[in-house]
This record gives C-alpha cells, sequence and structure tokens, in this order.
C-alpha cells in the first residue's frame, strides 16, 4: 500500500525518455570504397552494439523515474498488528516553547529539536489528515484543523514564550479539541523537556478514544539562582514612609552562592543594594530599605546577575504612593480622634454632624468612623456597606447607650452585634499581634506592654452570618476590637465609648498606632505585580473607562469590566515582556507590573524512564512514552502501526538506475570513440 497514492499519476513521465529514444533516430551517410567487406562487417557489428545500449539506457531511465516516484509515494507494507480504522485520522501535536526550551544539548536547542520532531510526526501520517498544532500561547487560532502545508507554516512562527502551562491543562485543551472531530483515530502528541513543576500527570485525565505519546527531550542540567518573589512591610504607602523589600531568592544548583548581591530600583535611580548568602538547593531573603520622597508611582525592581539563564534575574513591581488619605468623623466630637488626624499632613480630616451627613461626599472618604451616633438609619447603613464593599474601612464606635437600629444595621453588616451595656470593670488580656493593624509596631519584646482597661463595655454577640476576627479580647472572653472584611472593605466594631471616663485605651501608647493604622490601611495600593499569562482580571486602584496600558514598547486598550464600584481589566495575553507599565486614562493613571512565571526558574527535568513509570503508576493505558526521542518519530509511528516502510529502498533504486545510465552511456561514447580510429 501507498502513505500518498495520488503521487502514482507523476508515472507517465516514463513517456519522456521513450519519446525522446524513439524520435532520437541518426541518418547515416554513404561513403563508397574499393572493397567493403570489413566495414560492412565492422559497421553491422557496432550498429547492433549501439542499439543495445541505447536499450539498456532507456531502461535505466524509466526505471529510474519509476523508482523516484514510488518512492514519493512512501510505500508501505502493512503488517499483521493493529492498524488504522478506516476514516481518517485527527492528530494534535503540542510543542512545548516555555522558557526551558532555551537549553541545549548536542543536537542544539529543546526548540529546535521539537520542530524538527512535529515534522515528522506529521510525515507519517497522510495527506488528506486533520492536524492541530497548539503552544502556550494556546490562542484561538490554534484551535483550528490544518494541513500539512498549512501546519508547516505556522511551525515556522513558533517561538520562546514567556507563558507557562501544565502538561495536565494542555492535554485537556487536546482532548477537547480532539473531540470535536469525526476521525476515526485520533492522536496526540506531547514534546516537551517535561519540567518537574508543570509535570503534573496525577491531574491528566483520561479518554480511551485517543492515543497519547510523550515525546521526552532532555537537555543539559543547568543550575539556577534566582529571584522567587518579594513583599513590602506595609499594604500602602505616603510620601514619607519607609519602604522595606523583603527579597527571596532561591537556589536550585548543588553549590551555595555567597556574596550575591542585589540591587532596588526606583524609578530608573538606585535606592539600594544588599549582600546575601544562599545556600544549596535553599533559599535566602534579603532586605532592601528606601525612603519614599515622592507620592505618585514608583516603578521598581530588584535585580540579581546570574547566567546562563537570565529571564528571572529581574523582578519588577509598582508602588502608587498616595497623596492623602480622607477621614470623616460622623457623630460626637472626639477630642482624641481630633489630636490624632487634624494636625497629619497625610491625613484630609473632616467632621460631620449626624444631622448633616453629606451623603454625596461620602464615596470620596477612605475612612469613616461612626463616633456615638445615636441611631443608624437603613439609608445610612446601606450606604456604607455599599461604600465598604468598595474598599472603604468603617470605624463604629458605640456610646454607652444604643438604639435598636444599631441591631438591624449590623446584622446587614455581618458584624458582631452590640448587647446590653456592661457597668463592669474589665481589662484586655489578648491582642491578636499577627494582624496588620499591628504591622511594624511592635519590634521587640510585647510582654511588659500596657493593656487597656475598661470601666464598662457592650457585649458582643455573634450574627449568624459573622465573619469576624478579633483584634483585643477581654478577660472574660469577651470581645473588645473586632475586624469584620466585607467585599473589598473592612468593618472594625469597639465594645466601648473612646472617652477617658470608659477606659484609659486613648490615653495609652497602643491607641496610635492602631487607630492609625485603620486608616492608613484603608486605602490599598493593589497587587505589587501580576504574573504574565494568568487568565484572571486584574483589579486597578482607580477607575477608568477606556484605560490604556503603556509601557516596553507597547499601547493596548484591554478589556475593561466593572463590578461593584472596581475596574478591572483583562489583557488576553497581550502583555508578553516583564516589567513596569503604566494604566492611563486623560490625568489619571497608575503603575502595574507584570513578571515572568517562576515556574520555569527550576531547570529540574524528568526523563522517558520517569515519565513512563508515572503513567504506569497512574495507570494511564491509552498514554505512552517514546523510548528513544532522538531517533526518527516517523519510523516509531509507522512501527508502532506495524507498518514497514520502503520509500528508502525505492531511492536507492533510483540512484543505482541513474547510476547505471551514467556507465552505459560513456560505455556509449568509448565505443564510438575506438570505431571512428
Amino acid at each position: 500500500m501507498f502513505t500518498y497514492p495520488l503521487i502514482l499519476l507523476a508515472l507517465v513521465a516514463v513517456a519522456i525518455p521513450i519519446a525522446v529514444h524513439l524520435f532520437n533516430f541518426r541518418r547515416y551517410r554513404k561513403v563508397y570504397f574499393s572493397n567493403v567487406d570489413y566495414l560492412q562487417e565492422l559497421q553491422q557489428q557496432t550498429r547492433k552494439q549501439s542499439e543495445l545500449m541505447r536499450w539498456l539506457v532507456l531502461a535505466a531511465r524509466i526505471l529510474a523515474i519509476i523508482c523516484l516516484v514510488i518512492a514519493f509515494a512512501q510505500p508501505v507494507i502493512p503488517g499483521t498488528g493493529k492498524h488504522l480504522k478506516p476514516g481518517g485520522c485527527a492528530v494534535s501535536i503540542y510543542l512545548d516553547n516555555s522558557f526551558s526550551m532555551n537549553n541545549t544539548n548536542s543536537d542544539g536547542t529543546l526548540l529546535e529539536m521539537g520542530r524538527n520532531k512535529v515534522k515528522e510526526i506529521v510525515a507519517a501520517y497522510d495527506m488528506d489528515d486533520q492536524f492541530q498544532l497548539i503552544t502556550n500561547e494556546t490562542d484561538g487560532s490554534q484551535f483550528r484543523w490544518l494541513s500539512k502545508d498549512e501546519l508547516f507554516e505556522e511551525l515556522e512562527k513558533v517561538d520562546i514564550s514567556p507563558r507557562t502551562l501544565t502538561i495536565s491543562s494542555m492535554g485537556e485543551k487536546m482532548y477537547d479539541f480532539l473531540n470535536r472531530s469525526h476521525a476515526a483515530n485520533r492522536h496526540c502528541y506531547i514534546i516537551s523537556d517535561f519540567q518537574a513543576n508543570t509535570t503534573d500527570l496525577e491531574d491528566w485525565k483520561s479518554d480511551t478514544n485517543i492515543q497519547s505519546t510523550f515525546v521526552v527531550l532532555e537537555g543539559s542540567t543547568l543550575d539556577n539562582l534566582y529571584i522567587d518573589s518579594i513583599s513590602l512591610n506595609a499594604p500602602t504607602y505616603y510620601q514619607g514612609n519607609t519602604l522595606e523589600a523583603a527579597v527571596c531568592l532561591r537556589n536550585n544548583g548543588s553549590d551555595p552562592m555567597e556574596q550575591v548581591q542585589i540591587k532596588l530600583i526606583a524609578n530608573d535611580k538606585q535606592r539600594a543594594i544588599a549582600t546575601v548568602d544562599v545556600p544549596a538547593k535553599g533559599k535566602a531573603v534579603a532586605t532592601l530599605k528606601m525612603q519614599v520622597d515622592q507620592t505618585g508611582t514608583l516603578d521598581c525592581r530588584v535585580e540579581i546577575t546570574d547566567y546562563p539563564i537570565t529571564f528571572d534575574d529581574k523582578f519588577f513591581f509598582s508602588v502608587n504612593v498616595n497623596s492623602r488619605i480622607n477621614v470623616a468623623v460622623i457623630g460626637e466630637k472626639n477630642e482624641y480622634l481630633d489630636r490624632l488626624f487634624d494636625d497629619d499632613s497625610t491625613i484630609s480630616y473632616t467632621r460631620m454632624a449626624e444631622r448633616d451627613i453629606n451623603y454625596e461626599s461620602l464615596n470620596q472618604k477612605n475612612f469613616i468612623i461612626l463616633n456615638e451616633v445615636s441611631t443608624i438609619s437603613s439609608g445610612l447603613a446601606q450606604t456604607l456597606l455599599s461604600w465598604v464593599n468598595e474598599g472603604g474601612s468603617l470605624f463604629v464606635v458605640p456610646g454607652t447607650t444604643i438604639d435598636p437600629s444599631y441591631a438591624s444595621a449590623m446584622a446587614a453588616w455581618k458584624t458582631p452585634i452590640l448587647g446590653e451595656w456592661q457597668k463592669t470593670k474589665m481589662s484586655v488580656t489578648n491582642i491578636d499581634l499577627e494582624d496588620g493593624l499591628f504591622r511594624g509596631v511592635f519590634n521587640g519584646k510585647t510582654e511588659e506592654m500596657e493593656m487597656p482597661t475598661l470601666q464598662g463595655y457592650h457585649l458582643m454577640n455573634a450574627g449568624p452570618n459573622s465573619s469576624r476576627s478579633s483584634i483585643m479580647q477581654l478577660a472574660s472572653g469577651g470581645d473588645y476590637l473586632t475586624a469584620t472584611p466585607s467585599g473589598n472593605g473592612k468593618i472594625y466594631v469597639t465594645a466601648a465609648p473612646l472617652r477617658i471616663e470608659t477606659t484609659d485605651w486613648v490615653r495609652q501608647a497602643l491607641f496610635v498606632p492602631v487607630v492609625y493604622n485603620m486608616a492608613l490601611y484603608s486605602r490599598q495600593m493593589g497587587s505589587l505585580y501580576h504574573i504574565i499569562g494568568s487568565e484572571g482580571a486584574i483589579q486597578l486602584a482607580n477607575s477608568y473607562e477606556l484605560p490604556h496600558l503603556i509601557g516596553n514598547g507597547v499601547d493596548i486598550l484591554p478589556e475593561t469590566r466593572q463590578n461593584s464600584g472596581r475596574c478591572y481589566i483583562v489583557t488576553h495575553n497581550q502583555v508578553a515582556q516583564a516589567g513596569n507599565y503604566t494604566i492611563s486614562e486623560n490625568k489619571v493613571q497608575e503603575g502595574i507590573s507584570f513578571n515572568y512565571s517562576r515556574l520555569e526558574s527550576d531547570m529540574a527535568s524528568y526523563s522517558e524512564a520517569e515519565i513512563a513509570s508515572m503513567i504506569d503508576n497512574q495507570r494511564l493505558t491509552e498514554c505512552s512514552v517514546v523510548p528513544n526521542a532522538k531517533k526518527s518519530m516517523e519510523a516509531y509511528i509507522r512501527q508502532q502501526r506495524n507498518d514497514k516502510p520502503l520509500w528508502r529502498w525505492f531511492v536507492v533504486g533510483a540512484l543505482a538506475c541513474l547510476l547505471a545510465e551514467t556507465l552505459l552511456l560513456r560505455r556509449i561514447r568509448k565505443t564510438k570513440t575506438d570505431a571512428k580510429s
């Protein structure tokens, strides 16, 4: 049988040498001699030899053409094993093009080897079969059927991509697409270096209708030092703050790295430097500090120097430095709150009487304190709830007597509900120092810290849907200060008024950082960075209608979504380069940063034997691994189908015929020369 039977039509080309032979007659001119007996005998002998030689040359040419045509038709001898079902083949090929495929071995880069494997796989199938080529981009253009020629065109466009996907997720995408085909035979090929961080065969979903083949490309072993992550000492910053960046470095090499230099750069100026020792197969954390001396966006990065793998030597993050925090107190005047906020240049502080609430201005506030209001109307409760869900922070301070409207409002807010006033002296005995309000407050021992004492307090009753966390607890086991998350914001509730008659907390050193941090952290700066290739929506600090994402030579319009008063964007893989970017619309802008996934940083990969063992352990009966990926995939696939390809023999036959033709033509020329002499 033939793989490409239509090519046999080219056998009509044998008519060319036949036509040349039939019409290439020679006319002979008679020359009279006195004695021609010897010449007649020589002429008859030479003519017979010449005719024989011409017929042999014709035969050699015809056979050469026949062998070449048959070779291109790729004949095979069907075996007695399992054959393809009638109905064609649908073939999906995944070529891993992540950063790790830049690794090399004696045959070149793994990506180039992968391209060759794709060509070999396609060569083992018929011209009318369906093909899909999928890479880490997995965009819509890759989910379509291709011919052989179309696949080769797409293959030339494949280059290294910053996106990283797990093997199981790729298999699921390929299976879903293959199951849309009506072909009787469905084959799936995974060509990758099978990094340990992305090879999750335990999550591979089996499909008995699809045969899956893993092609393992093994590169050289490389040690790598890289920046794994970064965290800051505060969720938001203002001019005059000290920014502390904790940088985590990882070393997956077998040798320790000493005196590794780390630089902190903000707005293209080096602001800090540190050195750290990183143990072999371990990690280390270095802290870099800088003074925040401006408002607006700080485009920051930390960087190290490490070769030969360099894509993970820089880590980008954005700090949106806020100008002022808008704080409002609704209700009774409080001298302790006035002292705390009134003279602070970073705070815009306003007071509103309970009867003169400006509802329109509430949306402009970051932190609102309800200080001993007599009632909480349903309108005020709903307005504050919507505002908190959009990211505001609310601090509820009750009076000694409270209206029943408090219970209705707190039930809607899902906070603890304030109960009866207890005229009992009580002390705070427990503080949750892990809460974010105490970040950076205590740097030493806390055993001798003075605890607040109360002259009275409200019982806090947990509601049916309350999800509060206790920040301060009383000796009785009840709560004194709680925090309840709500949407993008938070609601704090205290059990007693902020007056010296009821608590000495207002005169203690602990009062200032706790309440001030409530205001400070009410304006979150959002995520420090995002990972390229993540599919989720990115929340922005400001609201936009049609923002531009600008940076690193690109200016794109990402998809914009509005949800619960918050603005989100989706990049749809339009960001391909790590770096600092800007979200901008008119005069409103903010910084946003993207980094490459660190899954590619650990170069440890599985071998063919390890993949085969994992397949057996997971009992993936429809999966197999190529035992020697360096050999021809075409030969392997045909061997699996028990087909024996014969095209090589016909190529040899064509060459032999051409060689015979050459020798015959030389013989003819020599005979003519001898005859003339």
